[in-house]
Order: structure tokens, then sequence, then C-alpha cells
């Protein structure tokens, strides 16, 4: 029986031309959500498909509700536009190559009794990698940027809800309220990547919690639509291009600055000696969106006193400095 007091959760998946994804994960997330709880909600965006996506969901899963995007708005904007049909007070988005497991929703509504909790990320462990935990990836500055590493030590500590720099993976969840407050994901990134990590960094710089929660577990085909082979080229530069649009929005400090100039130049500098023109690409399709990365580092500057480095330096990603306070 359903406990009435408990909080309960929209559940929101945003899928692009991702129909054989959806007929392989997509029940498996109806089923488990609502043995939860029958009242929970569950919602899918079709992102502008050219697929049979709607026609599959409406005739499969009619309790379902719908929301069909004329015209692909990126993972951020499909996110954000389901998210404005959302009722429940705990917003849970699940990639589409995601499968949850029995229980997955059962810690987090007594997670959200935290005041300051903005999101929880769950445990995703990536199907394509021998079952390798994404929070296990965490942020590092090396050779001017921030790249993912993996964390040797995080399986020894990750037996209980911890903080962490961003949730991402499998599945984010978070207060809806505050989700919307801060007008969900930038637009800024859009189609995708850097964008999950900027929404979390916003929360940090508010006050906000960002946790991990080893209890919810999921399944992840880890970039099974954006990888494709047809994409993987596209997708490469724009992931480059958005590493530029946070660093514009979120560093700070003169020893931060001069380390990402001087190794993007000498990137760039690199890739036209050698033919490989992606870095610089990736930096000429970033400048005219420039004005507005600026206008967001203001937004949050003036959001308040914690500085985006603070924020990095405490989960470790400026460690080489040997400064853990000052970037």
């Amino acid at each position: 029986m359903s406990n009435p007091d408990r909080p309960l959760v929209s559940i929101l998946v945003v899928s692009w031309n991702g129909l054989d994804l959806l007929e392989r994960y997509f029940g498996h997330v109806v089923e488990r959500t609502l043995a939860d709880d029958p009242r929970h909600e569950i919602i899918l965006v079709d992102n502008g498909s050219v697929d049979e996506t709607m026609a599959f969901v409406t005739s499969r899963f009619p309790g379902v509700k719908t929301l069909r995007l004329e015209q692909n708005q990126g993972f951020g904007g499909g996110a954000n536009a389901g998210a404005r049909l959302a009722t429940h007070p705990i917003l849970a988005i699940l990639n589409n190559d995601a499968e949850p497991t029995p229980g997955f929703l059962e810690p987090l509504p007594g997670l959200f009794a935290d005041p300051a909790l903005f999101a929880v990320m769950a445990r995703s462990l990536v199907t394509t990698r021998d079952m390798q935990e994404e929070a296990a990836q965490r942020l590092r500055f090396r050779r001017g940027r921030l790249v993912p590493v993996t964390d040797p030590g995080f399986a020894a500590r990750a037996t209980t809800t911890l903080p962490i720099l961003y949730a991402s993976g499998g599945m984010m969840a978070f207060h809806r309220e505050r989700f919307m407050e801060l007008g969900g994901f930038d637009d800024l990134f859009r189609p995708a990547y850097w964008e999950d990590v900027d929404l979390s960094m916003r929360a940090w710089r508010r006050g906000w919690k960002v946790l991990y929660e080893p209890s919810s577990v999921m399944h992840h085909q880890h970039r099974a639509t954006n990888f494709r082979p047809e994409l993987r080229a596209e997708y490469l530069v724009i992931a480059n291009r958005n590493w530029h649009l946070f660093a514009w929005k979120h560093l700070d400090g003169a020893r931060l600055w001069s380390r990402y100039a001087a190794w993007e130049a000498a990137y760039m500098l690199h890739g036209l000696l050698t033919g490989d023109p992606l870095r610089l690409k990736a930096f000429i399709r970033a400048l005219p969106l420039l004005p507005r990365a600026l206008r967001g580092r203001a937004l949050e500057r003036a959001a308040g006193p914690i500085r985006g480095s603070e924020i990095l330096a405490r989960f470790g990603a400026l460690e080489w400095l040997g400064d853990r306070r000052e970037a």
C-alpha cells in the first residue's frame, strides 16, 4: 500500500529516434516506477523523432503522459519541456537507454526531506564498459581542461550517500521547484554535453546539495543515442565547443584562466599542423555564443558569493594545483 505522506515522483524520459531503445527499456521503467507507487507519473518527450516513437508509447502505455516536439530541442530542451508537464515534487530524468532495477525509487523521497537537497544521482552501471560505475568518473583540471578520470578510491567510499560535484548518468532526480527556479538545463549547451555539470554547479553555487545514492541502481547503455557512428564526429565537436562555454561561464582565477588559454592555443596550433582541426572548429563554433556565456557568468556571480573554482576545489578537481582553496 502506498504511503499518502510520501512525496511522489515524476519520471521523465526524453527520446530522439530511439524506438529501438524504448522497445528494450521503457517497459521496465513503467513497470518498476508504478510498482513503487501507482500514483507516480511517467512522461515521455518525443524530441522531434522521425521513427514510430509516439505510436509505440501511446499504444503500449496509455497511462503515460506524452509530449511531441516538432523539432529536436536537444537533451536539455527536451527535458525542460517535459519538466513543465510534471506535477510531483521530485523530478527524475532517465535516459532512454537506461534500465532501472527493481526498487530504484525507494530511497529518493527520504533523501529529499533534506531542505538543502537539489539533486541525486543514481548508481549508474555502464553495460558497455563491463558495468563500470559512472560516478567513478570524476573531473580533474589537466592540461587546461576539466577531463574525466577514474577515481580508484570511489568504490570504497560509495557504500553510502555522499556529495558529488554533479549529477549525470542513467538517472538524475531533482527537487522540481528548484530545477524550475534555475530554469532547468541551460539552452546555451544545446543539443548536449556539459549541461548537467553546469546545472549542478549552479546549484552548488547557491548552497544546494548534489548527492550520489548507491542504493538506487540503473543499468545504462552509455551514449547509445548520441554516439551512433553517423553522429560521432559532429558530437565530438559539440562536446568540445560546450567545454569552452562551460569554462567561460564558470572558471575564475588567474591561474585557471592562464592555463586554459595557453593549452587551448597549443591544442589548436597542433591541430592545424597535424591536419586535425577538431579543437579549432569547436572554438570557432563557440565564439558566437560568448556573449550568452558571459551573461550567464554575470548571473552566477550575482546569485551568491561561492566561486566556481571553490566548488571545483571542494571536489578535488583542482588538486593538481597543490592548493584546494585558491585557483
